[in-house]
This record gives structure tokens, sequence and C-alpha cells, in this order.
């Protein structure tokens, strides 16, 4: 079989005959995640065949060939999440499995197409999240380097979210069995799923865990259950899609398709994979926010320079008001070029003598240091203009000028414009979910949103769309809660301030109700 960065260039080099290649190499694991994901034949294959047609169309943006498989995941993954969307709702999560009368004894051993089929029964019961991360890392053996491509969640989070995500899976397959096993051994558990035929509904699932917990004969029936089911975890059996898929897609690949379906995948990462469309953006953003906010400061700071000098400019014909007598300015001044380099001396020669009328001491002037440097002190006469030739003369006004004594009076520079808020993360939280991954309740539910903003802000508030209901969110971190009927919503975040206005994706939250 042919590596990925092989297959990669293959499909990049030729897309018709590479994408056969990464069909062969693929197309059944691709399709099988898409089932666990859908729950709907039909729809996974639309999944693979759009899915494919991204990878042919895409395939330059993959920076690193030997990544081929996560990246195809990843796409995958993203068209599942969208065919999600475009349904009024999404309900499998709570949805009633149907068991089988047959009771198995767990004991003898399991065919492996049968204990494939419980475990499959019991991720069907779990929740939408939980099972995807599930699928990905235990059907189809994905690290948590790759899971973070794929799902844009930090390596930490992942753990947090697979530890869960078994424990779900878990208590999924030990209410399975034990409502399989119909009550024998334990005459509670006869009772709790009386009558014997019923279907295993959330409710029922919830009775029979609780009742796990304080009854030896059933954990034990459980263990043993789980340890025969424990290859079957470990190799999945991936389900091929029909025949005919391969020729759909070569199809609608010669029709020039590929290049439609790619760009509604878009945007991809630095990296080359599609950004998840259920996922927080990337710090990458934040990155380049406090560049532009730096490039911003750096203009304004450049403007107040050249308008410093400027104001040095114009303020070298201006009058001073000082001990000296007023006279016209002399053709020889220093320009203000040229004050930084000799500014001492520059005015000493501009400066006659002042003669003092007095003993008291003269008051000293208040000069801007920009103009104490130009030495363009106005004269009386041109005569009063020659350079003083004392040592005296030239000592007294440079220390009357001196920067460090004077008080500038020039206009102060001005201030850089006021930037937009920054939002520097949002978090979304469904606070009826329950400790094992479900839902505490069916007919609504509270969604908490929370942001963190930096920088001056009047308002901050969550869209929630598609019912357009608007959160104002306040507090530190600003904070705001509203109450939604069961669906799958997607939330914004917007921040308003005296520079304007910043808004960001926070990504999506899908609640399930039964029924």
């Amino acid at each position: 079989m042919s590596s990925d960065a092989q297959l990669a260039a293959d499909l990049a080099r030729n897309p018709s005959q590479g994408l056969s290649g990464v069909y062969n190499a693929y197309s059944a694991k691709l399709y099988t995640y898409a089932l666990t994901m859908l729950r709907d034949p039909a729809t996974a294959q639309d999944v693979v065949h759009d899915s494919l047609l991204v990878a042919a169309g895409s395939i330059g943006q993959l920076r690193d060939p030997a990544k081929l498989r996560p990246w195809l995941y990843a796409i995958t993954r993203n068209e599942c999440l969208r065919a999600i969307r475009g349904r009024n709702r999404f309900s499998d999560t709570d949805e009633v499995i149907e068991v089988p009368d047959d009771s198995v004894d767990f004991d003898a051993g399991l065919r492996r197409d049968e204990a494939s089929r419980i475990v499959a029964q019991g991720m069907a019961a779990m929740n939408p999240a939980d099972r995807d991360i599930l699928a990905l890392a235990l059907q189809h053996d994905l690290d948590v380097e790759r899971l973070s491509q794929i799902t844009g969640t930090k390596p930490n989070a992942l753990h947090a979210r697979l530890s869960r995500a078994r424990t779900g899976l878990s208590d999924a397959i030990s209410a399975l069995v034990l409502h399989r096993a119909r009550g024998k051994d334990c005459e509670t558990l006869a009772g709790i799923i009386a009558p014997a035929d019923q279907p295993l509904s959330p409710l029922l699932r919830k009775r029979i865990l609780r009742h796990l917990r304080d009854c030896d004969v059933c954990e034990r029936r459980r263990r043993g259950a789980l340890a025969a089911l424990r290859p079957a975890m470990a190799a999945p059996v991936f389900v091929a899609p029909p025949a005919d898929l391969l020729s759909r897609i070569q199809h609608s690949l010669h029709q020039g398709q590929a290049a439609p379906v790619s760009a509604a995948a878009r945007p991809f990462d630095a990296e080359g994979f599609p950004r998840p469309l259920d996922g927080r953006r990337s710090t990458a953003w934040i990155i380049a926010a406090a560049a532009t906010v730096v490039a911003l400061v750096l203009v304004a700071a450049g403007l107040a320079i050249a308008t410093n000098g400027s104001t040095t400019a114009a303020g070298d014909a201006q009058p001073i008001t000082g001990s000296a007598p007023a006279g016209p300015v002399p053709s020889s001044s220093a320009s203000a070029s040229e004050a930084p380099t000799a500014a001492s001396d520059s005015a000493a020669e501009v400066t006659p003598k002042a003669p003092v009328t007095s003993d008291e001491p003269q008051p000293e002037p208040s000069l801007p240091p920009t103009q104490a440097r130009s030495g363009t002190k106005p004269q009386k006469s041109t005569k009063a203009a020659k350079p003083a030739s004392t040592p005296s003369s030239k000592a007294s006004p440079s220390k009357k000028t001196s920067p460090t004594t004077s008080a500038p009076t020039q206009p102060a520079a001005p201030q850089p414009p006021a930037q937009p808020p920054v939002i520097a993360g949002v978090t979304l939280e469904d606070l009826d979910t329950s400790a094992d991954g479900g839902y505490t309740r069916c007919d609504a539910f509270t969604l908490r949103v929370t942001t963190t903003v930096t920088g001056e802000v009047t308002s901050v508030k969550a869209i929630i769309k598609p019912v357009g209901s608007v959160v104002s969110l306040s507090g530190s971190p600003h904070t705001g809660t509203v109450t939604l009927p069961p669906g799958d919503y997607v939330i914004a975040v917007e921040a308003t301030g005296p520079g304007g206005t910043a808004s960001r994706d926070a990504g999506s939250v899908l609640h399930i109700c039964p029924g």
C-alpha cells in the first residue's frame, strides 16, 4: 500500500488517478466515521463524496503530505457537521434503542460482528460530541496530536474529553448489556426493566445505571461484558461504501465540481487543515490582532514625532519671552535639523549681551526645549546680534536655556486613535448537561456565555443564531445566560467601545431533545 505522502503526491499530480488511490485506502474508514456521526447511510455517502472532492481540489493546501490521514478526517468531520446543521434537528443522542430479544452469553465469547454491533449501539446512545471524539480515537486510532489538528482542541482539553467519553461509552454499554440480560439473576433489575419487551430509552438507561451502583451481581455481569467487548473496541469493523460511490465522485470531478465544493470548505489554517466548524478560532488571530495594534501605535508615534518636528520648525520664528531685548531673527540662526548637534553653541552665538540693570537676579525664561536649542531669539536691531566674545556671556544663556530646568509649553503630542476592544476568549456552557454527558431537560436548556474582553468597552453582547436572540454580557469576565428550546445554535460575541466594534465567532451548541 502506498504511503500517505505518496498518495498525496499522486493526488496533487493527477487528481483523477490519484483520487482512486485515496479512495481505495480511506473510503471505508471515512464512510464508517460518517455513519457513526450521522446515523444515515445516504447522508454518509454524500459526505464522503463531498469530502473527497474537497481533498482533490485542496490538496495543494496541505503543507505536510505525510499528514494526509488526519487531514482527510478533518475534512470529513467538517462535512458531517455541515450536514447536521442542514437538518431541522438532530436527536439520535437520545434515540430509543430496540434491543434484540436474544440474551448474550458473554462468558462463552462473542463473534466479532456481534461485539461490534453492541459497541455501535452503545456509541449511538452517547452525547454527539463524546461520540465524535471517541470514534476518532477508539475506532480510527488517532492520537491526541492528530485529534488536536482535526478538532482544533488543545491536547489538555482533549485528554479530559476522552476520559469523559470513555466513561460515557462504558455506561452506555453497561446499560445495554444489562437490558439484554432481561434481569437474569437479579429480581430488582427485572422489576426495573419490566415489561421485558420495552425498548431501552434514555430514562431507562439512567435507572439501570443507578441500580448498578448498588448491585454486586449486575456489576460482575457488567465487568465480564466489557472484558468480552474490549477486542471489538480495539479492532473495529469498517463498513465499505456502495460500489458506485467512486464512479459518482469521478463523474463530479470531471464535471469541475471540485473547485466550488473546495471553496465552500474554506478557510484552511497554516498547515492546510480546514478550520473546524464547531471549534473556536485559534490563538493566531490574537497574535495578528496584537501585531495590528502595535503597528497602529508605531504609526501614531511616527505622526507624533513628525508633528513635534513641524512644531519645532514653526517655533523658531516665534518671539520668546525672556530677559534678552527683542530684535529681528538673524539670518544665520541654526535650522531645526542642525539644532540637535550644536544646541548650546548656537544659543551662545545668536544671543546678544543683555545689560543687567539691577543686582536682583533676573527671572528664568520659560522656554520650550526645542526653542532653546534653536537659538533664534528675536533681536532689537541687527547690531545687537553680534556674537558674544566673553566667556561669561556664553555661560549665562546656556544655563538659562537648559532643557532640564525649563517647563515645556509646546502643544502635547496627539494621542493615538482609540482601538476597538479585543475579545480574548469565549466559553459556551450548557447548564442542563448531566455529569454522564446526557441532558437533564428536554423542553429547553440554559446556555451560559462567558467572554474575556480587553480594552475599553461600553457594551458586550452574544448573538444567538438562527433565532436572532441578543444576550447582554456583564461583569468580569463578561457573562450572561439565556434559555433556549432544544436545537442547534451558532453563537457570536460583539464588544463595542470608543474605538469601534469587535466580533468573534464563539462556535456552536447542540442540545438534543428525545422524541
